[in-house]
């Protein structure tokens, strides 16, 4: 089995499941799948850092069962590791205090590559994964796995260019990935109104670039449109101010990035 058969059957084995009431903590749902005592497991770091909402998971199991087995893999020393279902895990041993857990064993041999690959997937199904932490994960993947956009984009069953955009939240400015990971701005809103957000945070930066600094990025925006198929020339005053160079580098420095950035997609 490649790895986009993998990734196929993790993403349909990955859909929501209905518990029925009453069920038991041990009763089989999924196949093959058996109890190992919890401590025998060992979670190695992945790119998810936040488990949200652990609380409401773990009263689901109590009450329900645990619905789905986690999936390991056997290593040296009698132990397994953790392949996927870190939030069950996490739920079973850290709130309800479990001693055995149900999982599910693979036994194919899985690179490294592969498993942050199947990690992802299971990750991103989750709607309280951070957009944030999400980010980095691709990045790394794309950089490591050397994975394209498209590709990328098969795996997680999303357009190439919501791959783009999610990666694109690593290069926002630190002020904003605050403003995301408190809540205070989303990420739909941040990318909705991006050059809004960014000329707001360029401004206050460019007040305090000295004249001459201001005229040589003027000038060099001005040689990059003349350059440019389809960008309307610069045209600079013969005795600017500070403001007009401020005022030419906001409108057109957004206008020619926003042009490679359509076209990076």
């Amino acid at each position: 089995m490649d790895l986009k058969e993998k990734v196929e059957k993790r993403r349909k084995e990955g859909a929501p499941v209905i518990a029925n009431k009453g069920a038991d903590m041990n009763a089989k749902r999924d196949e093959d799948a058996f109890v190992i005592p919890i401590d025998l497991i060992d979670v190695k770091p992945q790119g998810r850092k936040s488990f949200e909402n652990l609380e409401s998971l773990a009263k689901s199991i109590q009450e329900h069962g645990q619905v789905q087995a986690v999936s390991v893999r056997r290593v040296e020393g009698g132990r397994y590791e953790l392949i996927f279902g870190e939030r069950r895990l996490r739920a079973i041993r850290d709130i309800l205090k479990g001693k055995t857990i149900r999982v599910t064993l693979k036994d194919e041999v899985l690179s490294e590559g592969e498993i942050s690959v199947l990690q992802l997937i299971e990750n991103g199904q989750r709607e309280e994964y951070k957009y944030l932490e999400l980010a980095v994960e691709l990045q790394r993947l794309k950089d490591t796995e050397k994975k394209t956009d498209a590709e990328l984009s098969e795996i997680m069953g999303r357009n190439p260019s919501w791959i783009y955009r999610v990666r694109s939240l690593n290069d926002a400015p630190d002020e904003v990935k605050k403003r995301i990971a408190s809540g205070e701005l989303s990420v739909t809103t941040y990318w909705n109104n991006k050059k809004d957000i960014l000329a707001k945070k360029t401004r206050r930066v460019l007040v305090k670039v000295p004249y001459t600094q201001a005229l040589e990025l003027t000038q060099l925006l001005q040689r990059i449109a003349e350059k440019s198929d389809g960008l309307e020339p610069i045209k600079i005053p013969k005795k600017p101010k500070k403001d007009d160079l401020l005022k030419i580098i906001m409108e057109r420095s957004t206008e020619i990035l926003s042009r490679f950035e359509e076209e990076a997609l």
